[in-house]
């Protein structure tokens, strides 16, 4: 509307036709009015030009601002669910690979427990023969040596795989680590106490590996 309004005020100020709200002017200086009129004309239509870009300026970067915002709720997600997955999948390797240890390490105690036999047996041999040679006592002694050895050899190879010695003797019977099979009645031990292990007990981590086989008092 405005350039419309322009083009009409120079058009009559060419012909020399005064406006309702002019009065008539003299010839000079109605070209100089005319070419005054025509350059704010101008500069109205580059300016509503201007405004029109910086419309659609405005309105790019506000859409590009909203696909900002979209593409980082996007990529929070996607970390969020990798982060997830990451921890579940950690957790899976770490389950079967626990499962696995034990299923061996259980299998492998019974040689532990063997081990174990050999060493007291050749301990309380040394011990019970007083009259044997100067030769056969050493070699009885090697023999013990050798037993005791390969024993804390194995005891430590269960340790680095996270496999440790459960207490039991004199501790209170506990169900979930102990497996009573006698039981008797004697006053100078407390309620529930265990007083004897037949068999050793073994954790892995804090899962029980096998119960350790006990007497219960009282």
């Amino acid at each position: 509307m405005k350039k419309a309004k322009c083009k009409k005020t120079a058009q009559a100020e060419r012909e020399n036709k005064p406006l309702a709200t002019d009065k008539p002017l003299a010839s000079e200086d109605t070209t100089e009015t005319e070419k005054s009129t025509e350059d704010a004309c101008e500069k109205e239509s580059e300016i509503e030009k201007v405004k029109a870009e910086l419309a659609k300026t405005k309105l790019a970067l506000a859409t590009l601002q909203q696909e900002k915002q979209t593409l980082q709720d996007q990529s929070m997600r996607l970390q969020a669910e990798y982060d997830n997955y990451r921890r579940r999948t950690q957790s899976e390797k770490e389950r079967i690979y626990g499962d696995a240890i034990q299923k061996i390490c259980k299998e492998l105690l019974l040689l532990l427990d063997n081990l174990g036999r050999a060493k007291d047996s050749n301990v309380k041999q040394l011990a019970e023969q007083q009259d044997l040679g100067e030769q056969a006592t050493s070699v009885l002694q090697s023999l013990v040596k050798g037993s005791e050895l390969v024993y804390q050899q194995a005891e430590q190879l269960f340790n680095k795989l996270g496999v440790t010695e459960m207490a039991a003797l004199g501790e209170k019977f506990n169900p979930d680590f102990h497996e009573a099979v006698m039981h008797v009645e004697d006053e100078q031990f407390g309620e529930n106490e265990v007083v004897e292990v037949f068999q050793t007990g073994y954790l892995y981590g804090e899962r029980v590996l096998r119960p350790a086989v006990v007497k219960v008092a009282n």
